[in-house]
C-alpha cells in the first residue's frame, strides 16, 4: 500500500511516509483474530490518523450520528461469491474502530445506516436486509425482497445499488443483468411496508444518491439523471466518458465521477471536466469537494473550481466520508489487480482520518 501525505487541505505537508509504517498490522497479512476485534488507532503525521488497518479491501464508509461505519471484506479476491464473507465495523466519536458484525454472507454490496438500522444488499436473496444498530441480531432481516415484490412494483432478479435516509431506501433493480438492460427505481419506506417504483432508467445503474429531496442516478453508458426521491420523474442532467461510479450534490451542482474521469455541472452551464482517471470516490466538504482517484489518491477541489491539489497519496481510495470536522477514506493495495487466480490473493487495507 502506497501512502503519502501531500498535504491535509489546509494543513501544510509533511514529509513521505514509509509503506510499513502506514499499513500496521501483522507480517502474516492474516485476518485479525477475535481478539483483534477492536483496532488501535495511530498518529501517522500531524493531522492524519490510521483508524484501522490490516483489513480485507475496507469500503463503503457511511455515518450516523457519531458513528463512522465501513465494510471490509474476507477471503481471496478471485474467490467465488459463495466462499467469502465481509464484517461490518463502526467508530464511535473518540473509541476505537470495532467489529459490529463478523463473517456475514458474500462480499458487501454497499451500506446504508438510518436511525432504523442498517441496511444492506443481500445479494443471494435478491433483496434488502437490516441489522440493529447495537449489533444484536446477525441474521438481520429482510425488508424487502425483489423477487416476491407487491403487485405495484414489477418482480425483478437483481438489485444494483441501494441509498437510504430516514424517510426509507432507495433501489435499482434489473430483470436482465447487461449493461443496456434498463433499471427499475423503487422507493421503499423504512420497516418494508410501503413500496413504489418511481420510474424506469434505460440503462444500468451504478450509481445512486438521494440528497434531501433530490435523487441522482448514474448509468453504466456515463449517464446523470436527477428524479424527486418521492415522484421520481427523471429527467437527464449530462453525460460522461465511462460508466458513473459516485456522484456528490455541492449547493446544487452536480460532480460526478466515472472510471475515466471527474465531471461538474453547475446550474444553467455546460458540463465541465475537471481530471482525468478512474474516479472511485467523493464527497462534498465545506467549499470544496474531496475524491478519491485510482493509483493517485485522494485530491481536493474548490466548488469553484481549479486544479485538483494531491491531499494523500494512496493507491485505491474506493471509500471517502466527510463529516463536521473530518474526512475519512478507505485504501487498499492495488497488488491484486495483476494477480493471478491461481495466487488466491487476499488484499489488505487501512482506514484513515484526517483532520481539518
Amino acid at each position: 500500500m502506497r501512502t503519502v501525505l501531500t498535504g491535509i487541505l489546509a494543513l501544510s505537508a509533511v514529509s513521505t511516509l514509509a509503506c510499513s509504517s502506514i499499513a500496521g498490522g501483522t507480517a502474516s497479512g492474516l485476518a485479525p483474530t477475535d481478539e483483534e476485534v477492536e483496532q488501535n488507532e495511530q498518529e501517522v503525521a500531524t493531522g492524519l490518523t490510521r483508524v484501522a488497518s490490516n483489513l480485507g479491501t475496507p469500503e463503503s464508509l457511511t455515518s450516523y450520528r457519531d458513528g463512522v461505519y465501513f465494510v471490509t471484506t474476507n477471503g481471496p479476491v478471485t474467490a467465488p461469491p459463495a466462499e467469502r464473507t465481509h464484517d461490518i465495523w463502526v467508530k464511535n466519536g473518540s473509541s476505537r474502530a470495532r467489529r459490529l458484525y463478523r463473517d456475514l454472507p458474500g462480499p458487501s454490496r454497499g451500506v446504508a445506516v438510518t436511525s432504523y438500522g442498517l441496511l444492506e444488499i443481500d445479494e443471494a436473496y435478491v433483496a434488502v436486509r437490516i441489522y440493529p444498530l447495537d449489533g444484536s441480531n446477525a441474521a438481520g432481516r429482510v425488508v424487502y425482497s425483489a423477487t416476491l415484490d407487491a403487485p405495484t412494483v414489477r418482480p425483478a432478479t437483481g438489485i444494483r445499488v441501494l441509498d437510504a435516509d430516514e424517510g426509507g431506501f432507495v433501489v435499482a433493480t434489473f430483470t436482465r443483468d447487461a449493461d443496456g438492460a434498463p433499471s427499475t427505481i423503487v422507493s421503499v419506506s423504512p420497516e418494508g411496508l410501503n413500496r413504489r417504483e418511481l420510474g424506469v432508467i434505460p440503462h444500468r445503474v451504478t450509481a445512486l444518491k438521494i440528497q434531501d429531496t433530490r435523487l441522482y442516478l448514474g448509468t453504466k453508458q456515463g449517464e446523470v439523471f436527477l428524479g424527486s426521491r418521492n415522484a421520481g420523474q427523471f429527467g437527464g442532467v449530462t453525460t460522461g466518458a465511462g460508466a458513473v461510479t459516485c456522484i456528490a450534490d455541492a449547493l446544487g451542482d452536480v460532480f460526478f465521477g466515472t472510471e475515466r474521469g471527474l465531471y461538474v455541472k453547475r446550474i444553467g452551464e455546460a458540463k465541465e471536466t475537471l481530471a482525468a482517471g478512474d474516479i472511485l470516490s467523493i464527497t462534498a466538504q465545506r467549499e470544496r469537494v474531496v475524491f478519491g482517484q485510482r493509483g493517485k489518491g485522494l485530491l481536493s477541489l474548490p466548488y469553484s473550481g481549479g486544479s485538483p491539489e494531491l491531499v494523500l497519496a494512496l493507491d485505491r481510495p474506493n471509500s471517502v466520508l466527510s463529516t463536521t470536522t473530518s474526512v475519512f477514506v478507505t485504501d487498499r493495495d492495488g497488488s491484486c489487480a495483476q494477480a493471478a487466480a491461481s495466487e488466491g490473493c487476499d488484499s489488505r487495507g487501512a482506514v484513515f482520518r484526517l483532520r481539518l
